[in-house]
């Protein structure tokens, strides 16, 4: 029975896990190839059980992605690294403990912990709950077995998330050149639609196509001058102007 991307999810792509060997640890997979990074993971434990299986496969240039170990935390919903809640928080904040500070205005709390966290689309979209252990021989063979063990896609991921995906994927690698003539080309089939719904009677929603050389050929009308008329106030005080004698 195949899986989600059993092409993908395989041993040789473990590069390591994050909880406990042999307690349900959440298995990490990549796969360098040219200038681009494949990653995805398998989370065997978690309170939600929608968030349990294999995690939708992403692909990134190697300069928009990068996952490693360091101390982070979610704040206000956010995942953000030390380094980043120190320097947005200066001054505002002060330490109260070992990698724990405090909010001097709202008294927030927030700590810090070693985590694995992945890097990409300007922001730390995962977090882990400890730090990545690496895969050495010994362990492989324990975490080979959550492949056979989740074989589906995580069902959190919703249709629009894998369509927003494959529309990234489809981007990578991609010149403005590319993109301009991908644009041209889904234009034309547009064009080609529209002339063949018209001729099937089916007119609706079809933009009226400008015949701008006819539009150019036709007299155009042109606004004659605004005229004040007479009798106005205007008007008076300019004929009683016209008839004082000049000096």
């Amino acid at each position: 029975m195949s899986g989600y991307r059993d092409d993908f999810y395989v041993p040789e792509n473990i590069i390591g896990y994050t909880g406990e060997l042999g307690k349900s640890a959440t298995v990490y997979f990549e796969k360098q190839e040219g200038d681009t990074i494949t990653f995805g993971r398998i989370t065997q434990d978690h309170l939600n059980k929608e968030n349990e299986g294999r995690e939708m496969v992403r692909v990134r240039p190697k300069n928009n992605y990068e996952g490693e170990n360091i101390r982070a935390a979610q704040v206000g919903g956010k995942n953000v690294s030390r380094k980043d809640y120190l320097e947005e928080n200066k001054g505002k904040i002060k330490l109260i403990g070992p990698d724990k500070y405090q909010n001097i205005k709202t008294g927030e709390e927030v700590t810090f912990k070693k985590v694995y966290v992945e890097k990409y689309d300007h922001g730390i979209p995962h977090i882990s709950r400890t730090a990545l252990k690496k895969t050495t021989p010994v362990n492989i063979e324990t975490l080979r077995e959550a492949i056979g063990d989740f074989t589906d896609k995580k069902l959190i991921h919703t249709e629009e998330d894998i369509r927003k995906e494959n529309e990234i994927q489809e981007l990578i690698g991609k010149s403005f050149e590319d993109l301009f003539e991908d644009e041209d080309e889904k234009q034309e089939q547009d064009r080609v639609e529209g002339t063949s719904k018209n001729q099937a009677g089916d007119v609706d929603n079809i933009p009226e196509k400008v015949n701008y050389v006819r539009f150019a050929e036709q007299p155009q009308r042109v606004n004659a001058p605004n005229r004040q008329r007479r009798n106005t106030p205007v008007n008076n005080n300019a004929q009683e102007k016209s008839t004082k004698p000049r000096l």
